[in-house]
């Protein structure tokens, strides 16, 4: 016959027993609590997260004045851009303006065009392209909208902020970069005051560009951007994959670059001296967008492409 053990070990032996099995539950739990997951910390670690966000892709703060959806965007004088620059803006009349604020008259119906350096870009969580706007002693701040946002499809310049988007990204990349080493810019958007949160290389008086709807390298010239020359023809657009790409006046070694809505190539051909057709039947029908580049690394000719 064994012997018991006497009750006060007994019950000893019980409360360790639950205190193991406590801990081991308790560790088994924890394992499952992630306070800071994988993909939280991977989504945040190349953005520029001082933006609110909505509940989807987009902002918060003003974002229908962003993107030119508001109540007030048809006073927006688009027809009659102002030429400008970093300097004349950021000593424009400071504005702090609320989150919610309606567009502010008159300077936020105004379009200006400038000629600056582009000193950092930083994706930003709304996904706004985020451009630090330099003449070589101020700064200011410039941005583009995804055009893949559902409050940004219906903008009236949502073809704009798409070729811009695929400009920004095929010059700049898709990460964070400081130290932005590129030949002069000029740039052409709405002014907007966006309510102060810590934006870096923000303006005196919270004026930014915001939305950029032209974007491209500066002549030295200074007549016209050889990013929107027009010596090249694409045929027939829309079409079923199938377009022909005409140049007239341009050197050999000339290529076409297609980018979809992300920014992503899809495409690139060497381009005969007359004309070259491009062949993308395999791709899903929508909206690319196109950029032709000479053997010099110039770019001179971009649109959109679509598939139907």
């Amino acid at each position: 016959m064994k012997k018991k053990l006497p009750l006060a070990k007994r019950l000893g032996l019980l409360v360790a027993l639950m205190a193991g099995i406590g801990t081991a539950t308790y560790y088994a739990h924890a394992d499952k609590q992630d306070p800071k997951p994988a993909f939280h910390m991977l989504e945040t670690k190349d953005l520029d997260d001082d933006e609110p966000l909505s509940a989807s892709c987009g902002g918060a703060e003003r974002w229908a004045e962003k993107v030119f959806t508001d109540a007030a965007a048809s006073s927006i004088d688009f027809a009659h851009p102002h030429n400008s620059s970093v300097t004349h803006l950021v000593n424009l009349p400071t504005v702090t303006p609320t989150t919610y604020q309606a567009r502010i008259q008159p300077q936020e119906d105004s379009v200006y065009t400038i000629i600056c350096n582009i000193t950092e870009f930083r994706p930003e969580s709304d996904s706004d392209c985020h451009l630090v706007l330099t003449d070589g002693t101020n700064t200011m701040i410039g941005e583009v909208p995804d055009p893949g946002c559902s409050s940004v499809a219906v903008s009236p310049k949502v073809a704009d902020f798409s070729t811009c988007r695929a400009w920004v990204h095929a010059n700049l990349g898709y990460v964070i970069n400081t130290s932005v080493s590129l030949p002069p810019v000029i740039i052409t958007g709405v002014a907007y005051y966006d309510p102060p949160h810590g934006q870096s290389g923000a303006a005196p008086n919270n004026l930014e560009l915001h939305g950029i709807i032209s974007i491209g390298f500066y002549t030295a010239t200074g007549v016209s951007d050889p990013y929107f020359a027009t010596d090249v023809k694409v045929y027939p657009n829309p079409s079923n994959g199938l377009f022909n790409v005409s140049l007239t006046g341009v050197s050999d070694r000339t290529r076409i670059e297609v980018y979809n809505m992300f920014g992503q190539i899809v495409n690139q051909s060497t381009l005969e001296p007359t004309t070259t057709q491009i062949n993308m039947t395999g791709a899903a029908k929508g909206i690319y967008l196109y950029k032709v580049i000479t053997e010099e690394g110039q770019a001179i000719n971009s649109g959109k492409l679509i598939i139907q």
